[in-house]
């Protein structure tokens, strides 16, 4: 049975809610919980050369793909605001996710994308008030910015990161922190912030319209695969192509435009095809677990990591934990978060986090 238009819709307080988005950030939340979890290095058994493979796959794919969900997310709320308190309370969300990120870098985990995040949504407010043309322009100047600063800070790519995998700027404050947050950390302003700028992009020209989530899908899937191929050539062929060769990789730090184009093609394509699936009533009443999850990801975001996966870190302070434990981590947290989660949104309209995050940004 497929869903009729009120499940798709959402509730009447959340009467713009669309499935498609609701349910590309619960497979997000469902990777990124795999991805945290499940050990990435190489096994010895085939079960564990497939796990640590799909966590190679996930890994990068996931992280872009929330954030161009929340470009997505910010474009439609910009497009809903009439009035001056509006726009600030929007700002005030961006400030408040920053103020998160921060508390949670220090506190519980240091690779988190919250701080960041919520930098990026700053700048893209901005620019959005703009119109498309400064959308566009901004994005494809960020995006030659990206090699530009490869080549002027490259080596500072290299130094920045210590031996036991942590960043200067992450335990000093000064021009290495800048670097970090700007260039070379895990979520660099430089070029990230285009992920942002897509899934606005993607709002802005109807992504969701029955004629063009198809096109978006298939546009987003040719260009997933070219540059799959490309930058798998490129890496066998690194030696022939000497110091260009960086430039054309696909490298997360720092990040490169093949990276970029890799990854952002991916959640379009997984964005646009949902969306096609939604509009040709393909999307059945069995998924619907996996939206609420989605309606929460910020909420199963700030669980997970700060009562699974830190007091598991204080296990294995390396990481280390085998792959028996991390899958049995990640299947019993989702097996526990999907019951409770239908459990909640049948008396509340918004995730738990999602509702104080609205509540300490004015609302």
């Amino acid at each position: 049975m497929v869903l009729d238009r009120e499940a798709t819709i959402g509730t009447q307080d959340h009467p713009q809610r669309l499935l498609s988005l609701d349910m590309a950030r619960g497979l997000a939340v469902l990777g990124m919980i795999y991805v945290h979890f499940v050990p990435a290095e190489d096994g010895t058994t085939i079960l564990e050369r497939v796990c640590a493979s799909l966590v190679q796959f996930l890994e990068s794919k996931t992280a872009v793909l929330f954030c161009v969900l929340v470009g997505m997310t910010l474009a439609l709320q910009l497009q809903r605001v009439r009035t001056g308190n509006e726009s600030r309370f929007i700002v005030r969300r961006a400030l408040v996710l920053a103020a998160g990120g921060v508390a949670m870098h220090f506190l519980v985990w240091s690779t988190e994308i919250l701080f960041p995040l919520g930098l990026m949504m700053l700048v893209a407010s901005v620019i959005l008030r703009k119109g498309i043309k400064a959308l566009v322009s901004t994005s494809v100047m960020l995006l030659i910015a990206a090699p530009a600063a490869f080549a002027w800070l490259g080596h500072y790519a290299i130094t920045d990161w210590t031996e036991d995998d942590t960043h200067v700027g992450e335990r000093i404050f000064g021009l290495a922190t800048v670097r970090f947050i700007v260039f070379d950390g895990h979520y660099p302003l430089l070029p990230w912030t285009v992920f942002l700028l897509l899934g606005a992009a993607l709002v802005r020209v109807g992504w969701n319209s029955p004629n063009r989530s198809k096109r978006w899908f298939w546009c987003g899937f040719i260009v997933w695969v070219t540059m799959q191929l490309s930058t798998g050539w490129v890496s066998l062929n690194e030696k022939i192509l000497g110091n260009v060769a960086p430039y054309l990789e696909s490298t997360w730090i720092p990040t490169t435009i093949p990276f970029v184009m890799l990854t952002g093609a991916s959640a379009v394509t997984l964005i646009a095809g949902l969306s096609w699936c939604e509009n040709s009533g393909r999307l059945l009443r069995a998924v619907m677990p996996v939206v609420l999850l989605g309606r929460a990801s910020l909420t199963h975001y700030v669980v997970h990591i700060c009562a699974v996966f830190a007091p598991l870190r204080l296990a294995f302070p390396d990481e280390d934990w085998p792959l028996s434990v991390g899958l049995s981590v990640a299947v019993a947290y989702v097996a526990i978060a999907l019951p409770v989660t239908a459990l909640w949104f049948r008396r509340y309209s918004r995730g738990p986090v999602e509702m104080l995050w609205a509540f300490a940004a004015g609302r």
